[in-house]
């Protein structure tokens, strides 16, 4: 499937899977070989049932397991919509996702993150928080994938 944001999309690499200004920017990072989605502020339910789609479809097509969401600029208010998670879930831990890393600015960021996290079975994913993502790159990093 081709890029959703067309021509010009993959820059150095990076194949860009998802990009509204002011929301998000999903891409997949063949370096780390992960989605990494870059939250750049609030996304509405409809944008971010979308990056979160956008995020599946990375993961599927390069077979991946990690995710790395930045979220340094998230908005504590954000909410999501009902059924998001509960459909969006299933479907990324039947796709292989095993690893996530969440980059959460601030204990008002950490709760709208909070009900995701809360439906990923431990035995499923691994979920892990950091100030920095480089903190967070590195934790992908040192583990290897079976």
């Amino acid at each position: 499937m081709a890029n959703a944001v067309g021509e010009g999309a993959v820059s150095r690499g990076y194949a860009v899977y998802f990009n509204r200004p002011g929301a998000a920017v999903v891409t997949w990072d063949p370096t780390l070989r992960a989605v990494y989605v870059d939250v750049q502020g609030w996304a509405d339910s409809i944008e971010l049932a979308a990056l979160m789609e956008a995020g599946l479809q990375a993961l599927t097509e390069h077979g991946g397991s990690r995710w790395l969401a930045a979220g340094r600029k998230l908005k504590g208010n954000q909410k999501l919509r009902p059924g998001i998670v509960e459909d969006f879930v299933p479907r990324a831990l039947a796709a292989g996702l095993r690893r996530v890393a969440l980059v959460i600015p601030n204990e008002d960021a950490k709760r709208a993150v909070d009900r995701l996290v809360s439906v990923l079975p431990a035995a499923k994913a691994d979920v892990a928080y950091f100030a920095t993502v480089a903190e967070a790159r590195s934790w992908l990093n040192s583990i290897t994938e079976t």
